[in-house]
């Protein structure tokens, strides 16, 4: 799913700037990612001096299945975007404003989330949970959030949906010219702005004039590729085929020549570090975080490289300690206000881990229950993990028992059970929560690996009829075999090489050659499955563990 944000950026006020930056990251996200964590958030910043509109603005307002709308300042453009959002889609569409705005006629009487402009940080959870509910009232679809189709109830609910089940070849090509053209246009601008910085002043009015344009527009075109989607698309594209070489040149190229918003930076991040290569994760978060400075996941992102390096560990504390505002005074960490978002707080836990600060993430983390109290059970998750680090197993079974009760459909929650029971020796209680993370997150593939580990370490299996026995040596591979097939089953591009290793290293190699021979059609399906027991994996695909 996607939602697509309209709202004021501040123009050419620095303050206003920052103000809808923190509106937009720290009360419109966090509403948004409290309905659905993984719906993708998108604000295209544009340049709202009149003429021809972004293509990608219309697109994006046409086909996301959210709209949230900020009316703050009667801005024009949101105004603009917010009428075509109506005329376009008779679903999701949510609408906020300051209470410093006096709202225009035509929209007085809509549902319109209302925000204290001068205190409404201090309001966040309350606003975040009141445009939460709202969102996931427009998304039932159960009444139209729009005027227009109130009246002409006859319309598609989604005009472009519609439209795009035609075959208009000629309208199709006619689109890709716009983009093409609406492409160009931005990079000319781009260009110009450069030149400009070059310091030409009016004497050099005459050599500005002689610029020639059908090389700016042949740079533009070719330069394209280079920016924001084109430029993330063609960056997923060389990690998924794990072409290192190819991903950090096109990456070089796109910061000397093209244009990443914050989305994108976080984007691409997210590929930098699949491909688990340290040092491009770092260069590339050390070159955006000039350019957004104020972005703190961003800071936070690079604080955890830092802390994976020996010699930038302090750095990586300093860091993420001013990004998640937490500081330590006279022996005793306090939380300084602020807003923090879930991915913030789980980068700050993530450097601490890594620099195995174990009593000071106890330590915060009590701080943090106050202060950030909507993240309780991520707060909770990590602390339960230092306990375990530093033996306090009574510390981390209250830890836990919280967790479980907070986020019991959580498969990390189940994850950290697993640790716990594992440090505890009680691997019987082990083995069932590795069960119930496998029934929450059914298409995790370490999950079935650790589960086969288990298995093979312990000599444990749910048998056939329900109960966890102990089974001989010799029936190891019967059992956990079927584990790691169901995880190449699920997703075989990331499961295969993981199922050889641990094939491979626990000398399995009956089945490692039999499963050679399956994957050649050397062995047909029945006869390569017919020698393991699938009794217990298939137990986990049960309803009975999440209950």
């Amino acid at each position: 799913m996607k939602a697509f944000v309209i709202m004021p950026y501040g123009g050419d006020d620095p303050g206003l700037i920052k103000e809808y930056n923190r509106i937009f990251r720290f009360l419109i996200s966090e509403a948004i990612s409290l309905y659905d964590p993984n719906i993708e958030v998108i604000r295209q910043d544009h340049s709202g001096e009149g003429g021809q509109i972004l293509r990608n603005v219309i697109t994006n307002i046409a086909e996301s299945d959210l709209v949230i709308a900020d009316l703050s300042n009667a801005n024009w453009n949101v105004a603009y975007e917010l009428g075509m959002r109506h005329v376009m889609n008779k679903y999701g569409t949510v609408l906020i404003c300051n209470d410093r705005t006096e709202l225009p006629y035509d929209v007085k009487f809509l549902n319109v989330i209302m925000y204290p402009a001068d205190s409404w940080l201090d309001h966040v959870e309350e606003l975040t949970d009141t445009i939460s509910r709202n969102i996931a009232k427009s998304m039932s679809r159960e009444r139209s959030d729009s005027p227009v189709f109130d009246i002409f109830a006859a319309l598609p609910p989604n005009l472009t949906a519609m439209l795009s089940n035609t075959n208009d070849e000629e309208q199709k090509r006619m689109m890709q010219m716009s983009k093409d053209l609406q492409e160009a246009n931005e990079e000319i601008t781009r260009l110009r702005q450069r030149i400009e910085s070059l310091g030409l002043d009016a004497a050099q009015s005459e050599e500005k004039q002689s610029v020639n344009f059908r090389s700016l527009f042949r740079t533009a075109i070719n330069n394209r590729v280079y920016n924001s989607d084109a430029a993330v698309a063609k960056l997923r594209e060389l990690a998924d085929a794990k072409d290192y070489e190819g991903f950090s040149e096109f990456l070089a190229q796109v910061l000397e020549n093209g244009y990443l918003d914050e989305t994108d930076c976080r984007n691409v991040y997210f590929l930098c570090d699949n491909l688990n290569v340290p040092e491009i994760s770092r260069i590339f978060l050390e070159t955006v975080v000039e350019y957004y400075p104020e972005n703190e996941e961003l800071r936070a992102f690079l604080a955890n490289e830092y802390s994976q390096d020996y010699h930038n560990r302090d750095k990586a504390l300093t860091l993420v300690n001013e990004s998640v505002g937490i500081r330590r005074r006279d022996g005793r960490y306090e939380a300084l206000p602020k807003v923090r978002s879930a991915r913030l707080l789980g980068s700050m836990f993530d450097v601490y881990l890594h620099l195995r600060k174990y009593p000071e993430i106890i330590a915060i983390g009590e701080v943090l229950l106050k202060a950030a109290p909507r993240h309780q059970a991520l707060i909770y998750r990590n602390m339960c993990t230092a306990a375990i680090r530093t033996e306090d197993l009574d510390l981390a079974k209250k830890c836990l028992d919280i967790l479980l009760e907070l986020a019991p459909e959580d498969e990390r929650s189940h994850y950290s059970a697993y640790k716990y029971y594992d440090a505890l020796g009680d691997q019987f209680s082990a083995y069932e929560s590795l069960e119930r993370c496998i029934a929450c997150s059914p298409d995790d593939v370490d999950y079935y690996r650790l589960m086969a580990d288990q298995i093979r370490v312990e000599r444990i299996v749910r048998m056939k009829d329900g109960e966890i026995h102990r089974i001989e040596t010799t029936d190891r591979e019967k059992y956990a075999v079927p584990f790691l097939l169901q995880a190449l089953f699920k997703n075989p591009n990331q499961a295969m090489s993981k199922v050889q290793d641990f094939l491979k290293r626990n000398g399995f190699t009956d089945t490692l050659e039999r499963l050679n021979k399956f994957m050649r059609n050397q062995l047909d399906r029945e006869e390569f499955l017919s020698a393991y027991d699938f009794s217990a994996v298939n137990y986990c695909s049960t309803d009975l563990l999440k209950k």
